[in-house]
């Protein structure tokens, strides 16, 4: 969250970085309703102190917890990769993992591929 909104880059990385920062302030907005973790609070706090886009989404006070769906991104190297994406909470934990993935024998897996060093 703090690089998406305070890294100038990330607006170039994603492709659709207005609609994904519209998608992340209501989900952590529910994460913040579960769990009063002072550090996830506390980068709350500094969020709204240091981007105008997170305070003027975090104000409307939506929640969301979209789970799974697609992205694109642009990437350095190879450029577009249209993603597909899941978040996995580890149950007991406090921990999330977002899985991203490329449909299989797309454009995006072969530039994955190219990354990986096939």
């Amino acid at each position: 969250m703090r690089a998406l909104f305070l890294e100038p880059s990330m607006r170039d990385f994603y492709w659709d970085w207005g609609i994904l920062t519209a998608w992340a302030v209501p989900y952590m907005r529910a994460i913040v309703g579960k769990s009063q973790n002072p550090s996830l609070l506390a980068l709350v706090d500094e969020l709204l102190t240091e981007s105008p886009r997170f305070r003027e989404l975090w104000s409307q006070g939506d929640v969301n917890e979209l789970t799974a769906g697609p992205t694109k991104i642009n990437h350095p190297e190879v450029g577009s990769l249209y993603l597909y994406f899941q978040r996995l909470e580890l149950s007991g934990t406090g921990h999330v993992v977002v899985a991203y993935w490329a449909k299989p024998g797309s454009p995006t897996e072969q530039k994955l591929r190219l990354l990986r060093g096939d």
